[in-house]
């Protein structure tokens, strides 16, 4: 066993000067995402002795992309419940919603550290591990090479996501519930119905949020920039059908806009496919040629079951809601159009769809941005086969069609629609901005996650509050769904000229030097 690599949950950081040999000099390293937990941990045990693994990490997760996506992929083969597999954030794979990927490469690393350990050996090493099952799957696997300080029983953490899970059914059916309800009751006595009966319509899925409703009386959901203009001008009828789990405030709103038409897909969720919804647990079944091949994996998918609990009812819902809706849909024909991430509910409405026996064509419009690591974008061996794909997936540009007619998407149709909605850069001002204080104006845009964005508004304000010179004001523009208050950790102060905006990103982007 050696000796100079010791591993400690990160709970237990406050034992790493205890076991670390005494006047021995050691370096440590933190896999984890916690941004509070790590700086604190840097103030107990020395920034100067972390080992950053950006670098590192990036390179593995480069390496681990395709093994991780073939494993995804031969474990769904297996799944005798192919509904409850397509519901689960598992297949779903994308790094926003689960931390599958990231702890495989955790593990990885590990692997390395242990077999190339290109850090002086004179140096003792310390490994933070912050997710409790990784520890116990690295323990599982390496307990006889190295020594691990900490308890590894996962029980807990078990029964607490199990007790998360019980209360995320139980909010499904008070809080939601309710809130179904008040929509059903809304639409029955609504003074005014916008819905038009006909022999086609097109559908367009729409988030809908506060900043959907505009001033002039319009409504523009920011996914699809003028598509709606574009179908009107086709003389095909539109509604709206507006994603379930919003308020009723924002649903009165819909009926003061003459112009748009809308349909509410909670009002398709009746009482027996809430119930179907609450009482369906998540399941993976894993064979057993899969133990010996990535052994003690159990761990690890166990834990991806652990955490499907919070979600696992409301994915299943949206199967029952569409169900619902395509027995009532009155139309010959009806075009669906939707916002295209492959997410578990858009494969509930893929599933749906097909099951109905009606003439549904669906288009997904891949409206954002594809990065690397979105592997919900990406596939593993022979994935695609029974993968629930819309009719049409229209991209945002080529480079993106380009990128899925190499990821296999070919089972459905492929077009290069346009990036609808970053049309307002084409009337930009391409001129360099003069300002009075001759200062740039730089934007920061950042994603749909609060581990990244706190970590990014963290690394951010370290690098840049010691280097103003007042040529410059930087624009913080969180994702709308990720506001900084919602991040639940202490924030730094931000630098005097930082602006924290809630403003439009075309807005923002108008007086944007960078």
């Amino acid at each position: 066993m050696r000796n100079d690599v010791i591993v400690l949950h990160t709970g237990d950081a406050k034992k790493v000067l205890t076991n670390v040999a005494e006047g021995k000099p050691f370096t440590w390293v933190y896999l984890g995402k916690d941004i509070t937990r790590r700086e604190s941990i840097s103030n107990h045990l020395g920034r100067d002795q972390r080992y950053p693994i950006g670098n590192f990490l990036q390179d593995t997760a480069r390496q681990q992309k395709q093994p991780f996506l073939d494993f995804i992929a031969a474990l769904g083969k297996f799944q005798g419940n192919k509904l409850f597999w397509w519901a689960s954030k598992t297949a779903y794979k994308s790094p926003l919603a689960s931390d599958f990927f990231l702890l495989w490469c955790y593990a990885a690393m590990f692997k390395k550290l242990l077999s190339e350990r290109t850090l002086d050996e004179s140096v003792f090493l310390v490994v933070l591990v912050e997710d409790r099952w990784l520890y116990r799957y690295l323990w599982q696997l390496y307990s006889g090479e190295v020594r691990f300080a900490s308890k590894q029983n996962v029980f807990w953490k078990k029964f607490g996501q199990k007790v998360k899970g019980l209360l995320a059914k139980g909010s499904l059916f008070l809080k939601d519930g309710y809130l179904i309800w008040r929509t059903r009751s809304f639409i029955r006595h609504a003074t005014k119905s916008n819905l038009i009966t006909g022999n086609s319509r097109v559908y367009l899925y729409s988030e809908m949020a506060e900043r959907c409703f505009q001033q002039d009386g319009d409504y523009r959901d920011p996914n699809f920039g003028r598509l709606p203009q574009i179908v009107d001008g086709d003389k095909l009828q539109l509604t709206f059908i507006t994603a379930p789990f919003r308020a009723l405030s924002l649903k009165k709103k819909c009926q003061v806009f003459p112009d748009a038409h809308f349909a509410f897909l909670d009002q398709h969720f009746n009482l027996g496919a809430i119930f179907q919804s609450i009482l369906s647990f998540p399941k993976i079944d894993l064979p057993r040629e899969f133990e010996s091949k990535y052994p003690f994996i159990r761990t690890l998918v166990q834990r991806e079951v652990a955490h499907e609990s919070t979600s696992f009812s409301r994915h299943l819902l949206y199967y029952y809601g569409f169900k619902n809706w395509f027995r009532q849909i009155g139309e010959e024909n009806a075009i669906i159009l939707y916002p295209f991430e492959n997410q578990p509910w858009e494969k509930m409405l893929c599933i749906a769809a097909k099951e109905s026996g009606r003439n549904i064509k669906l288009v997904g419009y891949q409206h954002s941005g594809v990065s690397s690591y979105l592997l919900n974008f990406f596939f593993g061996n022979g994935e695609p086969d029974d993968l629930p794909l819309p009719d049409m997936i229209v991209t945002n540009g080529q480079h993106t069609l380009d990128l899925f007619s190499d990821s296999k998407f070919q089972r459905a149709e492929l077009i290069n629609g346009g990036a609808l909605r970053f049309e307002h850069l084409h009337r930009k001002n391409t001129d360099s901005l003069e300002r009075t204080n001759g200062s740039k104006l730089v934007m920061v845009a950042f994603p749909y996650s609060r581990a990244l964005t706190a970590e990014m508004l963290t690394a951010l304000i370290n690098g840049m509050k010691d280097r103003y010179d007042n040529t410059m004001k930087v624009i913080l523009k969180p994702h709308p769904w990720i506001p900084f208050e919602s991040l639940g950790i202490p924030l730094p102060k931000l630098p005097s000229y930082f602006e924290n905006s809630n403003r439009p990103m075309p807005e923002v982007l108008k007086e944007t030097d960078m």
